[in-house]
């Protein structure tokens, strides 16, 4: 089922100059990992709870940074080309493009070159790593994060900051 994008608020800013942000965080297609992503980011941003997308509308129509995840595969990849070039029609720049693995190994070359054409049109591109141990444990049960998955969290903080403390003119 496709459901429409979801605007979430978003504490971006340091601590000495709170401001609300909305973040809108969305699935390039189903099984984009879209929820993890949400669950985790939600550490970094506590008011952050959401995690579902489709394009059947504009999306963010109150102008909120938007945030794409795919997976790393081939079909993936075709998802996320198809996805920016519908935003470039409604006039809206996604912040970044995070792209969760979707096993232990390189990109397919097909996803290699749709990625590499894709950074001239998303300002980042972050890379999720594929987390073996999360296989085996709930997720209420996981232990720390791994330092790689850290590092993602870190880039897409970083996006999402940079995103909203830019003012258009």
């Amino acid at each position: 089922m496709v459901r429409p994008f979801t605007s979430v608020p978003v504490h971006s800013a340091p601590p000495a100059q709170p401001v609300l942000q909305r973040l809108t965080v969305a699935g390039c297609h189903g099984g984009a990992g879209t929820t993890t992503i949400a669950r985790l980011l939600g550490r970094i941003f506590p008011t952050l709870d959401v995690q579902f997308a489709g394009l059947t509308h504009p999306p963010n129509p109150n102008g909120s940074p938007l945030l794409l995840v795919v997976r790393n595969h081939a079909d993936g990849s075709r998802n996320a080309t198809e996805m920016v070039n519908r935003l470039q029609r409604f006039r809206v720049a996604p912040l970044a493009l995070v792209v969760v693995a979707d096993g232990p190994w390189p990109d397919p070359p097909t996803t290699k070159v749709r990625l590499r054409m894709l950074e001239t049109l998303v300002p980042r591109i972050v890379r999720f790593p594929f987390v073996t141990q999360w296989r085996y444990h709930d997720s209420d049960q996981r232990p720390p994060l791994p330092k790689k998955v850290l590092r993602s969290l870190a880039d897409i903080q970083e996006a999402v900051t940079a995103a909203t403390s830019y003012r258009r003119p």
